[in-house]
């Protein structure tokens, strides 16, 4: 799920969302069960990271997995809308970014513990995959 690294995220209606890791035989590192977690609460994420469920976008934009669920055609449209607010002032917009993510990403486990807490087992499922 590279969509958790965005700050905000709009998806079609009928997009297939789910978190492969675990059926390709690899944990997901990078904090993916501490931020998948703090977005859809514990019950949604160990469905879809652990049991590998899939959701649709609709489902996500109910979970707080998205922020818009659109028809496929209007998904581009509307986050070149959306980045064209924030490019008006990009020094401005770098800086709130910065902050949003320190202020926002805090919890009981940082995301930078979460990641290295997470590391070795990552390595070690992308070596076994290799493998």
């Amino acid at each position: 799920m590279n969509m958790l690294a965005a700050d905000l995220r709009i998806v079609a209606k009928d997009a297939r969302l789910l978190a492969g890791f675990l059926k390709r035989g690899m944990h997901p590192g990078g904090g993916h069960f501490v931020i998948l977690s703090r977005l859809i609460g514990r019950e949604a994420a160990a469905a879809m990271a652990l049991f590998g469920e899939e959701i649709n976008g609709g489902k996500a934009v109910e979970l707080g997995l998205a922020w818009e669920a659109l028809d496929d055609a209007a998904v581009e449209d509307r986050v070149r809308e959306l980045a064209a607010r924030v490019a008006t002032n990009p020094e401005l917009a770098r800086i709130a970014v910065g902050d949003f993510r320190k202020e926002v990403v805090n919890g009981a486990i940082p995301c930078d513990v979460a990641m290295q807490w997470e590391r070795p087992t990552q390595m070690w499922s992308m070596r076994r995959a290799a493998g």
